[in-house]
């Protein structure tokens, strides 16, 4: 299966764009700060990338298959709970949950990564690595203003 992956594009644009782009993986990336969970680059609270939709409305309203793929960018366990409830309240039937564990900047995150993930599989969470394994990906970047964009854009 081949999946269109936006690349932290919560950063400068919103997830309803991603998605009409005909992206159906969307990457975030979370740290713990202040007893919550806040997206990195952005250094918004997690809730801010919905931008005051909840995730379920563009499960509802965009029939595919969304996936999340969660880097960690925390050591900290204490964001376990708070993950765990976020996506307790935002799963539905065509929304996965991917735990990104591993890559050359993780360090000792990926650790704590894999140990979210085997804590709360059950709870509609699926490895990222494993997920990869099985399906053609491709990064985009959507909004031109990030820093990033002709990294991935221009290959």
């Amino acid at each position: 299966m081949k999946i269109l992956k936006s690349h932290n594009d919560y950063w400068t644009g919103d997830i309803e764009t991603s998605i009409l782009t005909g992206c159906n993986l969307l990457e975030i990336d979370i740290i713990y700060k202040n007893n919550g969970l806040w997206l990195s680059h952005s250094w918004r609270p997690f809730e801010w990338m919905l931008y005051g939709k909840p995730l379920k409305y563009f499960s509802y309203n965009y029939p595919i298959k969304i996936y999340i793929q969660i880097e960690f960018k925390t050591t900290n366990r204490k964001a376990f709970p708070i993950l765990a409830e976020l996506i307790r309240k935002y799963s539905c039937s065509n929304i996965v949950f991917l735990i990104d564990g591993y890559n050359r900047w993780y360090g000792d995150r990926g650790d704590i990564a894999r140990e979210f993930y085997e804590k709360y599989r059950a709870h509609n969470v699926r490895w990222y690595q494993n997920f990869k394994q099985y399906h053609e990906i491709r990064t985009i970047d959507i909004f031109k203003s990030k820093p990033w964009y002709k990294r991935l854009n221009h290959w």
